[in-house]
């Protein structure tokens, strides 16, 4: 897997992109500099930060208090609780004028019950329903240019990937309507969008795929550093 995309202000825009970690807490809370990953799943979702930012212990954080669109993909933060307090939190955010939340998961879980949109895909499709939004926001043109041309560096390499992408044929496998993708796919870009993936897709199948396709689709809309969207943290 080459790698394409390498923020380059990481560094230089970090402490500007932090916040306290009472915004959020993970089970990835640890050192992989020095702790074991604790499974496979997590051991290529490493593997996806490491190729697309240059680290495996650079983390996208999801800015949720001032996000107006959180996206849960393949989380379910209402039992897992890798939000604090989610079972509390997350229905006072619901109750915040403009906001949405969406969740993307085969199952109707305890966070899909809260949701304002609820993708239910087929098991073990995400990569395609990455690609076929991917291929929407390049089709389309609301990639975020500006943030490409200053903050990555390969995203001429990457479009050619996604040439022969069949949205309409992605959705069918995915058991998708396409115009609901495209929605989604839509609200992604055009908000404060902060997203939060787990076990749901880096235990399932192409679980390395999906954690790169993941920093593609995050870097494309350039939501790398924006307010309500997501911040990185070098651990």
């Amino acid at each position: 897997m080459a790698r394409v995309l390498w923020p380059t202000w990481v560094a230089v825009d970090r402490e500007a992109t932090s916040k306290p970690h009472s915004v959020y807490a993970s089970s990835t809370d640890w050192d992989p500099k020095t702790t074991i990953a604790p499974g496979p799943g997590t051991e290529r979702f490493f593997l996806g930060q490491r190729q697309s930012l240059g680290r495996q212990y650079i983390h996208s954080i999801p800015d949720v208090s001032t996000s107006d669109f959180l996206v849960f993909w393949g989380a379910n933060p209402m039992v897992s609780h890798d939000l604090p307090k989610a079972p509390l939190t997350l229905p006072k955010k619901k109750k915040e004028p403009g906001t949405l939340i969406a969740v993307v998961d085969p199952r109707v879980t305890e966070t899909a019950r809260l949701a304002d949109i609820h993708l239910r895909l087929r098991p073990g499709t995400d990569a395609l329903l990455f690609k076929a939004m991917i291929k929407i926001l390049l089709s389309e043109g609301l990639v975020a240019e500006a943030f490409l041309k200053a903050h990555t560096s390969g995203d001429n390499i990457i479009r050619s990937w996604f040439e022969d992408v069949d949205v309409e044929a992605n959705c069918r496998v995915c058991r998708l309507d396409a115009e609901e993708v495209r929605k989604f796919a839509r609200l992604f870009v055009t908000r404060k969008t902060a997203m939060r993936s787990d076990l749901g897709i880096l235990m399932g199948r192409h679980s390395t795929l999906n954690s790169y396709l993941e920093m593609l689709l995050l870097a494309l809309t350039g939501r790398f550093g924006a307010a309500g969207a997501m911040f990185l943290e070098d651990t």
